[in-house]
């Protein structure tokens, strides 16, 4: 690899660290909810369009049909990406 380039699994997670304000974080796993939009059918939509409830830590309430799993974050990006929220049950 070249000097200054860095593989495409480390992009992708300091790309998440850049923009962590976008991204929900819940037991060592990243997410990111889509728009909700009632003409995207189900099938088009995060986790095919089931229903979350999540808590962020600064107490905003997200409710989405429409959740991205972005993946397990790795150990070496945890402490930058710490947890911010919890699903709440229903």
């Amino acid at each position: 690899m070249a000097e200054g380039q860095v593989c495409f699994s480390c992009n992708f997670w300091q790309d998440k660290i850049e923009h962590a304000d976008k991204y929900i974080r819940i037991n060592g796993n990243c997410y990111h909810a889509g728009p909700e939009s009632p003409q995207t059918p189900s099938s088009m939509r995060g986790f095919d369009g089931r229903r979350f409830i999540i808590l962020m830590d600064n107490g905003t309430r997200i409710e989405t049909t429409n959740l991205w799993y972005q993946g397990v974050i790795p150990e070496h990006f945890q402490d930058e990406l710490p947890d911010n929220a919890h699903f709440e049950h229903s």
